[in-house]
């Protein structure tokens, strides 16, 4: 699960809780809060400026949460296929993620 911005494991449990539920395990990219603060290291940057910033310069922190949270799927679950879910700027995030892949 992809979370909305400055959105944490916590605020998902209710729908986590339910999916599971339903049989689908589910894992959260494991953000915190705090971690939103590495976007600002791009202000600096000319790409900024020139309102030409990547999600690939500005979201790293995003994208290693993405794949932290897909290696636990997969370590967990062998051979099954993992899907994101995500929710508000997770998807836009989520989708960057997904172009960037080879």
């Amino acid at each position: 699960l992809c979370p909305a911005q400055f959105g944490t494991e916590a605020d998902y449990a209710e729908l986590v809780a339910a999916l599971e539920a339903r049989g689908h395990p589910v894992g959260v990219a494991p953000l915190v809060f705090t971690d939103w603060l590495q976007i600002l290291k791009s202000i600096p940057t000319p790409e900024y400026w020139r309102a030409d910033l990547s999600p690939d310069q500005a979201l790293p922190f995003y994208y290693k949460a993405i794949e932290a949270g897909a290696a636990a799927l997969r370590n967990e679950y062998p051979g099954r296929k993992v899907q994101l879910l995500a929710h508000s700027i997770g998807g836009w995030i989520s989708r960057a993620y997904l172009g960037q892949l080879p």
